[in-house]
């Protein structure tokens, strides 16, 4: 079976399941009938001490806002799939900004909508042979270390702090954005100033890639800080763990990549537990809303994760980057100065 034939039946497959989710959704919304709320198909985004049931606007499970759930998750799993970053930075930021959703449930819906995600792009990655196992099998107790911290602090962290680190976050990438920008136009530049003889010389150096180092403290150091990242802030991780791994331990670009969704694929499903733990214990929500909120992400994050490497074969680099430069600098200019 050819790749292009695999692609498409993995893509047919997925748009069927999504549609078989998005029903099953609908019906679980149907004859759902959470304790806080006298709407029978309505549930409450995160309830907190300080804000009792009676004053909480609730979120109305409507088509409307099934819809707009999953227009977020096929958002940033596009963009997520074009860039290999910033998708779960980018749906964070939707949660909390449109929806208003409680951090805890914004974390806990990202989270798994992601492990989906991931868990099949890793087959494929396994498939292909991408996947270090040396270097995951470091990455792993690593990660758990940053995701068993990351919990507990991301559940004690006020919304208005995680809004300004998730705005610092995507005004940080749409500088990378910019930066990826100009070295493409940098590099067209050079190419068109060289020689024949010179292009082959800097094209047989730029492919000439070091041996990986795989000491274990580098290693470790590249799976911490993206799994307190993941837990903290409810992100893939993959915008601090990939480029480490390419820093430290000198990871080809595709490595680090299947290494960083491999890794999630064991960890993420901890941090989802630690989230869904503390905040029912904490009463700050009951246990069908981030689930439901989850299975209305899910689909449109696994359309957008396939649709994404599609559409980056038909755009220019340069606009791929352009469009979610700006849409990054969009949400973090909302997320700094007009989240409340």
């Amino acid at each position: 079976m050819s790749n292009h034939h695999f692609t498409t039946k993995f893509q047919r497959t997925a748009a069927a399941a999504s549609g078989a989710v998005i029903c099953l959704v609908i019906i679980l919304g149907m004859f759902h009938k959470p304790a806080r709320e006298r709407n029978p198909i309505s549930f409450s985004p995160g309830i907190t001490k300080a804000q009792p049931a009676a004053k909480s606007p609730g979120f109305h499970f409507t088509a409307e806002n099934i819809l707009g759930l999953f227009v977020i998750g096929l958002s940033s799993g596009t963009f997520g799939g074009m860039l290999g970053m910033g998708g779960g930075v980018l749906k964070m930021s939707f949660l909390l900004f449109f929806f208003g959703f409680h951090p805890g449930v914004s974390r806990f819906a990202a989270l798994l909508a992601y492990f989906v995600v991931a868990a099949g792009a890793t087959y494929r990655y396994l498939k292909f042979k991408f996947v270090m196992r040396n270097v995951v099998k470091i990455l792993i107790p690593s990660g758990i270390a940053g995701i068993i911290f990351g919990a507990f602090i991301g559940h004690y962290l006020p919304r208005d702090i995680m809004a300004l680190i998730l705005g610092i976050f995507l005004l940080f990438i749409s500088v990378v954005m910019v930066r990826r920008i100009l070295t493409h136009y940098e590099s067209v530049l050079l190419s068109a100033s060289c020689t024949a003889e010179e292009q082959e010389h800097a094209f047989k150096s730029s492919s000439d890639h070091p041996a990986p180092d795989t000491t274990g403290w580098k290693i470790a150091l590249c799976g911490f800080p993206g799994g307190f990242l993941s837990a903290m802030l409810g992100i893939s991780g993959g915008v601090v763990a990939n480029p480490l791994q390419q820093v430290l331990a000198r990871i080809p670009t595709k490595n680090a990549i299947a290494n960083t969704l491999a890794k999630a694929s064991v960890t993420v499903p901890i941090a989802c537990l630690m989230i869904m733990f503390m905040g029912i214990r904490e009463g700050h929500f009951d246990f069908w809303t981030p689930i439901l909120v989850a299975l209305c992400l899910i689909p449109g994050s696994v359309i957008g994760s396939q649709l994404g490497p599609a559409l980056t074969s038909r755009l220019s680099p340069v606009a791929t980057h352009a469009l979610f430069g700006v849409v990054a600098l969009f949400m973090g200019i909302n997320m700094l100065f007009f989240s409340k």
